[in-house]
């Protein structure tokens, strides 16, 4: 038998959970031949999905006797910046690398950090930045995003 890597959660849907009527669905918002974009279930306030294709994860898959996709294998590897969102794991594992507890961490988002030179206008941006303040002091760390 082989194994490949394939679709785990589908616009926020377990894939394999799906119908054919919903894959052939998705399958055309995935394509843009249908314009409802479902709302992403792991950001707050359920904004449309933002990830071109609606992919959150995928899984390892081994394939079947009959050729068809077997059961998964392990867990689903995030392959979305927004399923990150959920619960706030980035925030969360970030907070924890940096030795804060998650009880003690700010969260902000999207800080400026410079000025354009012709404009003295925000250029630059950090996508995520986590904070604690211990005593008189600020500590934080930031995080870039791809």
């Amino acid at each position: 038998m082989s194994s490949r890597y394939g679709i785990a959660e589908w616009y926020g849907q377990p894939f394999l959970t799906l119908s054919p009527d919903a894959r052939r669905r998705m399958a055309q918002t995935a394509l843009q031949e249908d314009l409802h974009i479902p709302p992403c279930p792991f950001q707050k306030h359920r904004p449309p999905c933002r990830k071109r294709g609606g992919v959150c994860s995928l899984h390892h898959y081994e394939k079947g006797e009959d050729g068809r996709v077997g059961s998964p294998q392990g867990a689903a590897a995030i392959f979305c910046p927004a399923r990150f969102e959920e619960g706030q794991l980035l925030v969360r594992w970030l907070a924890e690398i940096v030795g804060f507890s998650p009880d003690e961490a700010m969260v902000a988002h999207e800080v400026p950090f410079m000025r354009g030179t012709g404009t003295n206008k925000p250029a630059g941006k950090i996508d995520l930045v986590v904070a604690k303040t211990h005593s008189s002091n600020l500590q934080w760390y930031g995080l870039e995003i791809q």
